[in-house]
């Protein structure tokens, strides 16, 4: 057999590089956790059986993924949290990329809650930055926005979903773009729920993020359908990785240890 192919040399060394350059990307990250310490206090979600299952809830601070396929209440879901935080005195904001304000405010109303205030639809930064689509900078575009809410006082974020704003933005490396703007939000101190639609956005988000809660759809006998949640992981906190069965009833959502059924 001849020798290698410099080509082929080449591209396994970059390869390694590549790989290299992410294995250190994490231990810098983890570092930082490491030296930051467990964010101070937790931000429940008010579902119950959820927040046992979490240690108590979300870790304040953390970025944590919400991602499952269309149809399993990721949506009705976040604004169920963000609700009942802002009537317990939290500061929020909901921002949708794709679903306008008006959808959100009804989907409220069906969950028997009441329409809030602290719904913002991408029609708002449109109105703001009109050229934005046309300059591709909806990443900076975001992160401004945000940055004058957190001057205001901003605690608990939901965007929904995170798959749209890189699909706006045309960004080409999502990694380094999810990094730094995971960063942000944990430098701003806002604890935050990114909706992702599953398997329809690079798995890489699930490496930086602080958490992931995935919501999964199970047929059970007779062509019945029944929601599962679990927690995957969450920095900080000494969660439980079992499945739940998700339901809402009478005005709320409950989490229900699948050996209680």
């Amino acid at each position: 057999m001849g020798d290698e192919e410099p080509e082929g040399s080449l591209m396994r060394e970059i390869q390694d590089i590549r790989v290299q350059l992410d294995e250190l990307e994490t231990q810098l990250e983890e570092a930082a956790h490491r030296e930051a310490g467990p964010s101070a206090g937790q931000v429940p979600t008010f579902v119950e059986g959820l927040d046992g299952a979490l240690g108590g809830g979300i870790p304040a601070g953390h970025v944590v993924l919400l991602h499952g396929p269309t149809g399993t209440m990721k949506t009705s879901l976040a604004l169920y949290v963000l609700t009942k935080n802002q009537a317990a005195g939290l500061r929020c904001l909901y921002l949708t990329l794709e679903e306008n304000r008006g959808s959100l405010r009804r989907t409220l109303s069906g969950l028997g809650l009441e329409p809030e205030d602290f719904i913002v639809d991408i029609a708002t930064l449109r109105a703001e930055h009109g050229l934005a689509e046309e300059t591709g900078d909806w990443l900076d575009i975001l992160l401004a926005y945000l940055e004058r809410k957190a001057q205001d006082g901003l605690d608990l974020l939901a965007l929904d979903p995170l798959d749209a704003l890189f699909d706006m933005a045309r960004i080409r490396a999502p990694r380094q773009a999810l990094f730094r703007f995971f960063r942000f939000l944990r430098d701003a101190g806002i604890t935050t729920l990114l909706i992702v639609e599953d398997d329809s956005f690079p798995r890489e988000e699930d490496r930086v993020a602080d958490g992931v809660l995935e919501v999964t759809q199970r047929e059970l006998d007779g062509g019945l359908v029944s929601l599962w949640m679990r927690c995957v992981k969450m920095r900080h906190a000494a969660h439980s990785r079992d499945f739940l069965r998700l339901e809402f009833r009478d005005g709320a959502f409950r989490a229900r240890p699948l050996l209680s059924l």
